[in-house]
């Protein structure tokens, strides 16, 4: 047999034959494959047979295949690509039962299979197509899916080989004198077999020759050398055979080996993209076994990777994708290893600004792509991870992270909204130590008004001066109406046709909390519904005087009502619900050390908080309740008992409880904080009543007349009485006249 040139077309995702590449005799599950392919119909009647539970039909039938394998060479063409496709998945079927004549059958056509897949791996781009009629991009295409299947095929098989005579060949191979000279030829070959068996290679003693083979060509390579990349993507290959830290190399000569490749970052010039990847991945893998090694090497492999990130920008996305993919995973590897020497230590404390500044630079350059292909990706999604760990005292200006959000990568978005959330936070701090000291206007919110919606424990994390400033601050810059506007035509109210939370599967969860992560894993559609529904839900708590402002100024009656019955139906519930479960915490949390203490109670059923003061006995209280569609229609507070004030202060009282909800951005406890300091003002140091020995009288008010002699206070009434019933207009206790009283009510 000879490769083919077409391996069965089973699509890119399969390998060899149809089988997963990481497939097992655990995980194969048997279906029959298509016979339409095959041109030869004895061949067809051969595998039907197979499926035979006849054992000497099946054997018939194994010795009806070798046959035609073997009177098909490839001088002359070779086998049909369909045969062995269908060959290699049938195996299975036929290891049924163990009649020896099966045995022997299935052996033979076995060894066939691998010494086809055996003879596939050594073929090189060249050997496999002509040049002369194909393309380049063609024949990589090609030799990929060669090497790939065949890999593929020898990996499925293996549990089915004679391992012992599989490891002789293997061993054989890589004996050879030519795998040993790394040149562009046998790269691919070696490379192959390295990756495909992977650490089932590392006892072999031919593999451990090579690797050693290889460090010695590697310290005494030169940038400038054509074999020097060669010869590092095949120790690189060797490396990967073995777990972290057991590479079965001399130390001492790998300290050569990693002391001539970071000389090589002394000229980075003569050093191409290629060359500059198989770098860092061979620092990567020595790293770790020679982690007691000190000199400048550490501090040349950290700069070299931070070299790589500031010339990305020169270089195209397939040229830079390798370099920066091994240059991150090398900068990981020495920040993880278990042991760093002081050197490393050092190095990394030192430098760990200049890494936070360098990975935000490339977040930003990668953000600049659209449509990139896979590996460009995995790079996007390996910079953004880590980014996600700078320090928050690396993240210097937040102005230059919102462009992170405006990328076209998801995972970028992500970092990015990751790096303002915690830059906010930081700000946050700065802001409120700022209005402590200064206590003035010097303490300003960031311009990006709108992105502190999206952190919302940050934002209620700002002192009340500050935060207050939040919705003048929107609505000078006029930035709600726009997103208001975006967000009904986006949802479907602007048509007449909102989006229904309850159909679409958006839970009570979803509309208060938004997980970009989460978010991300769905499709774009729902993700940027979730987005709008949870910002919508973060206007309404935290401003919803614009919106209600914004609902007014709409010209459009149907996005009107749309939008009044979908915020009655599935948003002012959950506000409310918010409202009055912060008026608990806040009842549970104030020290009311001042009298009379304010008492609230919180009924959800009624949507309704009374606060309640008790002065002799008596309760004045008053009721705030929210209405079943707020923020559409206003708080309302009522009076309910009136005590020690005249009806025209009760009433101002009201007023103002109202007032400080309405331009506290529907704040009760505002308003619940502005009527406890009308109370405790109004009845601060108020005495009883000389006469009567009460604080209230029967006309609910307090003592108000004092005596200018003997300093004591009366209520108007109880002196009325008083000076009816002794007929004089004298102090009951110190008998000096009392100045003239005015009209009393009774």
């Amino acid at each position: 047999m000879a490769p083919r040139d077409t391996f069965g077309g089973r699509g890119a995702g399969s390998g060899f034959g149809g089988f997963s590449k990481s497939a097992s005799r655990l995980s194969y599950v048997f279906q029959p494959p298509s016979f339409s392919d095959i041109s030869d119909a004895n061949v067809i009647v051969a595998f039907k047979n197979l499926l035979k539970k006849d054992s000497t039909t099946k054997s018939k039938a194994l010795e009806e295949l070798i046959a035609y394998a073997a009177a098909h060479p490839h001088e002359d063409g070779g086998t049909e690509d369909a045969v062995l496709d269908a060959w290699v998945q049938m195996y299975p079927r036929a290891s049924i039962d163990n009649s020896r004549r099966e045995s022997h059958g299935k052996t033979v056509g076995l060894g066939q299979i691998l010494d086809y897949a055996k003879e596939a791996i050594k073929e090189t781009p060249d050997t496999l197509s002509d040049a002369r009629t194909t393309t380049k991009e063609d024949v990589e295409v090609k030799y990929h899916r060669v090497a790939g299947g065949s890999l593929s095929l020898v990996l499925n098989l293996l549990n089915r080989a004679d391992l012992d005579a599989l490891n002789a060949e293997l061993d054989e191979f890589f004996a050879m004198k030519a795998i040993n000279k790394a040149t562009s030829a046998n790269v691919f070959p070696a490379v192959a077999v390295l990756a495909g068996f992977g650490i089932m290679l590392s006892p072999s003693k031919a593999v451990n020759h090579l690797c050693n083979n290889m460090v010695s060509q590697v310290a005494g390579a030169f940038p400038s050398l054509p074999s020097t990349l060669s010869s590092m993507v095949i120790l690189n290959g060797c490396f990967s055979v073995y777990e972290p830290g057991t590479v079965p190399v001399d130390h001492r000569r790998l300290g050569i080996s990693i002391k001539q490749m970071t000389s090589w970052t002394d000229v980075p010039d003569e050093m191409s993209a290629g060359l500059a990847a198989e770098t860092c991945k061979g620092l990567q893998n020595i790293a770790p076994n020679v982690q007691k090694l000190y000199g400048p090497y550490w501090n040349q492999s950290v700069s070299y990777c931070l070299l790589l990130w500031h010339r990305a920008p020169q270089d195209s996305v397939a040229v830079r994708s390798p370099y920066l993919h091994a240059s991150l995973k090398l900068l990981t590897t020495l920040e993880t290893l278990e042991n760093p020497n002081e050197d490393l230590r050092d190095v990394l404390e030192e430098k760990a600004m200049e890494i936070s500044r360098g990975l935000i630079s490339v977040l930003k350059m990668l953000g600049d792509g659209e449509d990139l292909p896979s590996p460009a990706q995995i790079v996007n999604g390996l910079f953004s991870r880590r980014a996600e760990k700078i320090p928050e005292e690396h993240l210097e200006d937040v102005r230059q992270l919102y462009s992170l959000m405006a990328s076209e990568s998801k995972d970028i978005q992500t970092a990015g909204f990751s790096l303002v959330c915690r830059r906010s936070r930081l700000m946050q701090e700065e802001l409120s130590l700022d209005a402590l000291l200064n206590n003035d206007d010097s303490a300003r919110l960031p311009e990006e008004l709108l992105s502190l919606l999206l952190d919302a424990p940050t934002l209620e994390a700002y002192p009340d001066d500050v935060l207050n400033r939040f919705p003048a601050a929107l609505k000078t810059e006029n930035h709600l109406p726009p997103l208001l506007t975006f967000m009904f035509d986006v949802l479907g109210h602007s048509a007449a046709h909102a989006l229904n939370l309850d159909k679409a599967g958006f839970t009570s969860r979803h509309v208060r909390v938004y997980d970009i992560k989460l978010a991300n894993a769905e499709t774009a559609e729902r993700g940027m519904q979730w987005l709008l529904v949870h910002l919508f839900y973060e206007v309404l708590k935290y401003v919803p005087g614009l919106f209600k402002a914004w609902f007014l100024d709409c010209r459009s009656k149907q996005t009107k009502i749309a939008v009044e019955a979908w915020t009655t139906r599935f948003f002012s519930p959950l506000i409310v619900a918010d409202m009055l479960d912060a008026v608990m915490e806040w009842q549970d949390e104030k020290d009311d050390e001042e009298e009379p203490r304010l008492h609230v109670k919180v009924s959800r059923a009624a949507r309704e908080i009374v606060a309640s003061y008790e002065v002799d006995e008596l309760e004045g209280a008053i009721a705030v309740r929210v209405p079943p569609s707020y923020p559409l229609e206003t708080v309302t507070v009522e009076g309910v008992n009136r005590v020690a004030v005249s009806e025209k202060k009760w009433q101002s009282w009201l007023l103002s409880t109202q007032g400080s909800i309405v331009f506290a951005n529907g704040s009760i406890i505002d308003g619940l904080g502005t009527f406890r300091r009308n109370v405790v003002g109004a009845l601060k140091g108020q005495t009883e009543c000389a006469i009567c020995y009460s604080i209230v009288s029967s006309d609910k008010r307090m003592p108000d007349k004092r005596c200018s002699t003997c300093k004591n206070l009366f209520h108007r009434s109880c002196l009325y009485k008083w000076f009816q019933s002794s007929n004089q207009n004298s102090c009951p206790l110190c008998r000096n006249p009392i100045d003239y009283l005015g009209h009393v009510h009774y």
